[in-house]
């Protein structure tokens, strides 16, 4: 039998079938250079007619992390509500009207 434990309230699941998974890949953004002038001068069809042939010639950068976490349906609820775990801002206050 598969012991299912959430990863947030530490709950046992004993219904492996009624859990959710998060998985969260953190990687770093490739950084775009800005357009120039002379890059709109270039004819780039040669190079987009080997990227459509063959696409795994682009690789894609890669992940630093990657974190997986088992949740109940109750923590999964609250973690789609808010998923940084942020708390409200205090510094905004509304009238008391």
């Amino acid at each position: 039998m598969i012991h299912v434990t959430c990863d947030i309230c530490g709950q046992s699941i004993e219904e492996p079938k009624n859990h959710y998974r998060v998985e969260i890949e953190i990687f770093a953004m490739e950084q775009n250079s800005p357009v120039m002038e002379e890059d709109l001068d270039q004819d780039n069809l040669e190079h987009i007619a080997m990227l459509i042939s063959d696409p795994d010639t682009i690789e894609p950068l890669p992940a630093l992390t990657k974190i997986k976490h088992d949740l109940c349906p109750k923590c999964t609820e609250r973690f789609q509500r808010n998923p940084l775990s942020r708390e409200p801002d205090s510094s905004v206050n509304f009238s008391d009207n």
